[in-house]
């Protein structure tokens, strides 16, 4: 059984069902009830959303993923397209538009030009707006919905209305045991320096560098305090059993107060 954020058509859902049974998906509607499923072992695995190009990574997973000494063992991409869905066909006829808050933020410019004036009904989910113009069965009323709805008999009056086009969501399966058979070819670590002081980082990223290993991606936390020192996460092109990531990640020990991998997953 695989655990998923949210309800049973979130996006979290739709990323889990690229690769899992859907009738083994198991919903949770936070994050914290989601890492504690998987610590109970109530499930082998959990799917949340991870990234996208407006909000960035979410540092919650990682530090989640970090203190549990779980593991990121899938990366999942979604291209989310929304789309406004009617019973009719012209877009002015519409009157009332269905869609969870988020939606409208994502597409509030153009949903405003190409309507015009229109009232706003805030659902939770992508299902409820589709259940809520099956209701209505007229074309006054719309919907914002994914490409990943099935529409049966509605129509797409305009289609691919984000303001951002510019906006790919990245999900990831943690798992508890780490991975790195197969063909995954990146890494993720986390570190904090033995010193925090200038040019620690260069330190670090000169092992990855003079042993030819690409780094994807850096993050940082900030150094609030002695308690919470600034951590370093470093994602790196390869499996973590290339020779040249070994010798690199054995440097980076040395000088590190500690290393912990939290991924070895596979990024097409």
């Amino acid at each position: 059984m695989i655990g998923y954020l949210g309800p049973e058509g979130s996006y979290s859902y739709y990323a889990g069902a690229t690769f899992y049974v859907k009738e083994e998906l198991v919903p949770y509607n936070n994050i914290g009830r989601l890492f504690y499923a998987l610590e109970q072992d109530e499930v082998t695995g959990i799917v949340l959303p991870f990234e996208n190009m407006k909000d960035g990574t979410s540092f919650d997973v990682l530090g989640r993923v970090h203190t549990h000494h779980y593991h990121i063992s899938k990366e999942i991409l979604l291209e989310i397209v929304l789309s406004v869905v009617s019973s009719g066909y012209d877009p002015k006829q519409i009157q009332e538009i269905y869609a969870t808050e988020h939606s409208v933020n994502e597409c509030y410019n153009t949903l405003k030009k190409e309507l015009g004036k229109y009232v706003k009904k805030f659902v939770n989910t992508n299902k409820q707006a589709m259940n809520a113009i099956t209701q209505a069965q007229t074309e006054h009323v719309g919907a914002v919905l994914s490409n990943f709805e099935m529409l049966d008999e509605f129509h797409v009056v305009v289609s691919d209305i984000r303001d951002s086009l510019e906006n790919t969501h990245k999900f990831v399966l943690i798992e508890k045991n780490l991975k790195v058979n197969g063909l995954h070819n990146r890494t993720l670590i986390v570190c904090e320096p033995q010193h925090d002081q200038g040019g620690a980082l260069y330190d670090l990223l000169h092992e990855f560098v003079y042993r030819n290993c690409n780094i994807v991606k850096i993050l940082s936390t900030p150094n609030i305090s002695l308690d919470h020192p600034r951590k370093f996460y470093i994602e790196l092109d390869g499996n973590i059993e290339q020779e040249n990531i070994v010798q690199a990640l054995g440097m980076v020990k040395l000088k590190s107060k500690y290393v912990t991998i939290l991924g070895s997953y596979f990024v097409k």
